[in-house]
Formats: structure tokens, sequence, C-alpha cells
């Protein structure tokens, strides 16, 4: 009788002390990268008067290429209550940034697209950081940049 495979787990992280010079560097600056991150987004959105769950449901449905349902934007960011969502939605229809309709094959539910306002306050948003992130970058070549993204890309897939 073969015995059952149990899961793998995942090996636990080696104590500080076994960490060289350079995990703890690397960590170090990655936590920081991590909070210049966090505080350039912050600024972002307050420029632009949302919060960051008005932000994740705009960007949500702005880059669906269809009349969403409610359901499918829950599904979508799940850390959201139904009834978090529901006044997020009621704030972003009341800023004239969404457009909520009565789905007329289930008049159950409902559907919702970005307004115009929607999608020109997304792409200001998203212009607006990359354009902070990108200042930050700029005292790197664009192969350091190129290398930086491809070396960054690995350490995220992990």
């Amino acid at each position: 009788m073969a015995a059952a495979s149990q899961p793998q787990k995942e090996p636990a992280a080696p104590p500080l002390r076994e960490l060289g010079e350079a995990e703890i560097r690397l960590a170090s600056l990655l936590l920081t990268l991590a909070g210049h991150g966090q505080r350039w987004s912050s600024s972002v959105l307050t420029d632009f008067d949302l919060t960051p769950n008005e932000l994740a449901v705009l960007a949500v449905v702005g880059d669906h290429s269809s009349l969403m349902m409610v359901k499918d934007i829950h599904a979508a960011l799940p850390e959201l209550s139904p009834s978090t969502l529901t006044r997020v939605l009621d704030t972003l229809e009341r800023k004239d940034l969404l457009l909520r309709s009565l789905n007329t094959a289930d008049r159950r539910s409902f559907q919702v697209a970005l307004s115009v306002g929607g999608q020109d306050t997304l792409r200001a948003y998203r212009a607006a950081l990359t354009q902070r992130f990108a200042a930050a970058g700029r005292s790197l070549s664009s192969g350091e940049r190129m290398l930086l993204s491809e070396l960054l890309d690995r350490i995220l897939a992990t």
C-alpha cells in the first residue's frame, strides 16, 4: 500500500544570524522601496481624492472590456466585503466616476462601467503615478532600469 503523499511545506526562513550581509541589505532596501512606493501611491491618491478601495474598484472595472456585474467585481476584490463594495460603488457613482444600471437579463443584479470621468481619472492617476516612479529611476541608465526591472520581477516571482 502506497503512502499518501504529504503536502510539501515551505522551508523555514533561516535565522537572521545565518543570513549574509548582502541578504540583510537587500531585505532592508526592498522594505524601504516598498515604503516609498506606498507613500508615493498615497500621495497621488490624495491628489485625486480617492481611497485605496475606490482606486481598486476603478482599476478592476476600467481594466474590464465590457460591463461588469457587481459579483464579478467582488470576485476580483475578495478582500472587500459586500457591504464595503456597495459603499465604494455608491461613492464612485456620487463622484460621477462610475455608472451603475440594472441588469436587463437579471433584474436582481447591477451592471457597472466607468463613466467618462472615471476613465479620465483612472488614466490620469496611472500617468501621475508612473511619472512619480519614473522620476525615482532617472538616475539610472536605460539598461540599468531594464536590469532592475528584470531582477525585481525575479524576486516577486519567488
